[in-house]
């Protein structure tokens, strides 16, 4: 006969702890500590994301890998065993199906066995010397212990199941667990209506089916048979996979995720389908799955993930960021801290800017203003083709975001530094002019301000000596005739301002902003190219032509959305060579950075002390 456990044992949400998964070696010589609750992957398109997730359940499944499988990300893994193997066959036993020792319709069993949805089954002798082998891999038991789910898979759980004999079988299906336990049905619904402000009823009703639908029946259910009142208004209720792809994707997840009942989760950009709201939501309830003792691994491009996840303040001790990057050198992985990064995702400039939507690029380009950003996204997009070292700017994603003028950048700089994501700050060049603004930046930055302070200083008294009084004579001259002009008693505005730009100083900086570097000669020049380069070794790059306008000077400035506009629509960006080289300066740094160390003093970032 079949032995199973009652349904309420099937579904405990009680938190097993089983396994872990403690570490995961790169082939890049990185480490990443994952996280016993959850474990984010953030990073670039084409970082290896969804191949190290890919990996992971490989290295768990197979006790050696075939000869066609060349991992391309991982090294190795350390699995941590919780459980004595009698504590991990009772686990089992309350939650899979298993036959005695026996013969069967379908085959004859010499010893206990279990069998899994969509894997071959298990013997207790098996799961006795896969549990103290001492490797890392499981071969047929990893069936039981997690669960890989693939970008895009889980609107199939929200699909019409067929039902069991649940006198003999136990559920499989997340549609038949729900049917079997009503609070599971509960926990599902409340997550719908949170979402999208429905709930949830599944239909026991369907003869060889069991169908989930939309909203909820007022009348009575009664025992069994339900009262036909019931039946007509669950009928006309709509069929949860009848919904849009969000609403199924959403669910879909939801309901893969608390049916479940495995130790391990691996899942693959969740957000798939799903608008910002729902992203978010769904972020929230992964970060709570650690309550329910499941350790997940998620790779997500998704903001919105992100931040859901960073709401879940109480779950923080359990979650940790990985940033996934490749370079030529190969995969590289960078913890943070996970209360830092809640930190910057809480502060107004970080959030609303879209700052830290970094995380998923190569690197971010920080700008004074969106002119800024607008212009050179341009700029790079159309005529920067290959990186020096021959990559392809195509297959760069550069991230241009702005912090409404110079005093923010440190601050974003600093945010995106603790997430490991390389920045290349754009600045006009007087943001040389206040020593507040360049000690920020240089030290946001990792450089040393006082270390610079000699070339600056040279700089700085080379534009001073360029500024120019007005002569006394001729202004007098000057304002005489402009009063002799003036009709009436009253001096008009433009007059006024006339007169006042006859006996205002002209400033040395508003010289250095309208020619740039061009300006210095001879000494100042040779400081101002030390200077220089010190700034671009850390990521801040000086408008060699002063300012932005200043890469077109033949178009009017006055107004710079207005000179913004014409310089687009007439395409004159793409004929600026020293844009185009100030741009692919900046690119150059944000490749070359992808590399950086995942370590700092020998101790992995995001890892316990």
């Amino acid at each position: 006969m079949i032995n199973h456990v009652g349904h309420d044992v099937l579904v405990d949400t009680g938190k097993p702890d089983l396994l872990k998964l403690t570490r995961v070696s790169l082939l890049s010589g990185e480490q990443i500590a994952v996280a016993e609750g959850l474990t984010v992957v953030v990073g670039p398109n084409n970082a290896g994301k969804s191949r190290l997730l890919q990996e992971i359940a490989e290295r768990l499944t197979l006790v050696q890998l075939e000869p066609h499988i060349r991992p391309k990300v991982t090294a190795g893994i350390e699995v941590e065993r919780r459980c004595e193997e009698e504590a991990l066959i009772d686990w089992m036993r309350g939650r899979y199906k298993f036959y005695a020792p026996g013969s069967y319709p379908h085959g004859i069993y010499e010893e206990e066995s279990f069998t899994s949805l969509g894997g071959p089954g298990v013997a207790v002798r098996e799961i006795k010397r896969s549990w103290t082998s001492g490797q890392s891999s499981f071969g047929k038991l990893a069936n039981f212990l997690l669960r890989h789910i693939p970008a895009g898979q889980a609107q199939s759980a929200v699909a019409t199941s067929s039902s069991f004999n649940a006198l003999q079988e136990a559920p499989t299906q997340p549609l038949q667990f729900l049917y079997a336990n009503r609070d599971l049905e509960r926990l599902a619904s409340e997550e719908m209506r949170s979402a999208f402000g429905e709930h949830l009823t599944v239909n026991r009703y369907g003869g060889s089916q069991i169908t989930l639908h939309v909203g909820t029946v007022a009348a009575e259910e009664g025992p069994a048979p339900a009262s036909p009142e019931y039946l007509e208004e669950i009928k006309s209720l709509p069929l949860l996979q009848d919904q849009g792809d969000g609403v199924k994707s959403f669910m879909g997840m939801v309901l893969t995720v608390i049916t479940a009942g495995y130790p391990l989760l691996l899942i693959d950009e969740p957000e798939a389908f799903l608008h910002p709201p729902q992203a978010y939501m769904l972020g929230r309830f992964l970060a709570r799955q650690h309550d329910r003792g499941v350790q997940v691994i998620v790779a997500t491009h998704s903001d919105d993930i992100l931040r859901g996840i960073m709401s879940e303040k109480s779950s923080a001790s359990a979650v940790t960021v990985v940033r996934l990057t490749r370079s030529s050198k190969g995969n590289h992985a960078a913890q943070v801290h996970v209360d830092r990064v809640q930190q910057v995702y809480e502060d107004p400039l970080i959030k609303y800017f879209g700052i830290l939507d970094g995380l998923f690029s190569h690197g971010v380009m920080l700008c004074e203003a969106g002119s800024d950003c607008t212009y050179y996204r341009a700029v790079l997009e159309s005529t920067v083709k290959v990186l020096d070292g021959g990559f392809e700017v195509s297959a760069l994603s550069v991230h241009f975001a702005h912090c409404g003028g110079k005093t923010g950048i440190p601050k974003a700089v600093r945010a995106l530094r603790a997430a490991r994501v390389p920045v290349g700050c754009a600045v006009d060049i007087d943001f040389l002019q206040d020593d507040g603004d360049f000690t920020a930046l240089v030290e946001a930055c990792g450089g040393n301000s006082k270390s610079m302070q000699k070339n600056r200083s040279v700089v700085l008294a080379a534009i001073k000596s360029r500024m120019k009084y007005a002569d006394k004579d001729f202004a007098r001259f000057k304002i005489t005739e402009i009063l002799n002009n003036v009709d009436g008693d009253r001096i008009m505005p433009a007059q006024a301002a006339e007169i006042r730009s006859l006996i205002t100083p002209s400033s040395g900086w508003k010289l250095f902003k309208s020619q740039g570097k061009a300006l210095l000669m001879g000494e100042a020049a040779a400081a101002y190219a030390s200077l220089d380069s010190a700034l671009k070794s850390i990521g801040i790059f000086l408008v060699p032509v002063g300012e932005l306008e200043c890469f077109h000077r033949d178009v009017p400035s006055k107004d710079k959305a207005a000179w913004l506009r014409q310089v687009l629509e007439s395409r004159a960006y793409e004929e600026s060579a020293e844009a185009t080289a100030y741009v692919k300066n900046i690119a150059e740094f944000i490749w070359q950075h992808q590399d950086q160390a995942a370590t700092t003093e020998g101790k992995i970032i995001g890892a316990a002390d």
